[in-house]
């Protein structure tokens, strides 16, 4: 064999061996390419797969919480509502019971004013509530002393005003009566009880108008113009509405002056109450 014909067969072999190569490399490049991507794919699902499992469970999670924290709302709602309704209902029970006491007290202090009241004597019938009893009431007993200026002169203060018959022949006391020309107002009820000038000047007026024996001003029937003074202090207003029966009003000196600019008021101390008075 010549150099020519080995060279020839080994050019041949070298390209049969180049072209099995080369077919075996595009044989094997799909291959690994397939292998690839199917592992490249593999690897993406098994990625995708836990992140919506995990997202899956946050939301469930979530609303978990939520209706938990609904069910949180209304059991406090309910428990602020039944606690509403409560404090109303308590509310709603101590108005009720305390108009009942009220009503129940007020009915309990004016039956001890009047408990079982009669008339004794039926030409003195009660004046402003105040009632004219057998005998004189000691329960509740105090004194308040009043002068009465006119035109700057000093009224007599009538003597047994208040006392049906007359002192030595009494029918029946007024709560509100007087003995002598002292001035002092006797204030003698069956039980405690709120008095006001008012109610003395009634029960005057009204003796003068069926004894002859007794004479009410007609000026102190005026609201107006006249001068007051309440233990030598003076004070404004209506002089009817001052108040004698409070334990303030015990040795309360009253001075009313009508037309008397120079009229002096009773200080305390000027007027010496006797023991018992």
């Amino acid at each position: 064999m010549s150099k020519q014909t080995s060279r020839q067969t080994s050019k041949q072999g070298q390209n049969a061996n180049k072209q099995s190569s080369n077919q075996n490399a595009k044989q094997a490049s799909p291959a690994n390419k397939q292998s690839s991507t199917g592992s490249v794919k593999q690897s993406t699902s098994a990625t995708k797969l836990p992140t919506r499992q995990v997202m899956k469970q946050e939301r469930h999670e979530e609303e978990r919480q939520r209706q938990l924290n609904a069910k949180r709302r209304a059991v406090r709602n309910k428990r602020i509502l039944i606690g509403s309704l409560i404090a109303v209902a308590i509310l709603v029970v101590a108005t009720v019971f305390y108009a009942v006491y009220a009503n129940t007290h007020n009915a309990s202090a004016q039956n001890q004013a009047t408990p079982t009241e009669a008339v004794f004597d039926s030409a003195y019938p009660p004046i402003d509530g105040v009632y004219c009893d057998q005998l004189e009431q000691t329960a509740y007993h105090h004194h308040v002393h009043l002068t009465v200026y006119i035109n700057g002169q000093q009224v007599p203060f009538p003597a047994g005003m208040g006392i049906a018959g007359g002192q030595t022949n009494p029918t029946c006391y007024y709560w509100l009566h007087t003995h002598a020309t002292d001035g002092i107002i006797h204030i003698e009820a069956p039980a405690q009880h709120s008095f006001s000038l008012k109610n003395f000047l009634d029960i005057w007026q009204n003796f003068a108008s069926t004894n002859s024996q007794y004479t009410f001003p007609t000026q102190l029937s005026l609201p107006d113009g006249w001068t007051m003074y309440v233990n030598g202090k003076k004070v404004t207003g209506d002089f009817s509405k001052i108040d004698i029966s409070s334990d303030q009003a015990w040795h309360e000196l009253i001075t009313l002056a009508y037309n008397s600019p120079n009229a002096k008021p009773d200080m305390p101390g000027s007027y010496n109450w006797q023991p018992g008075e």
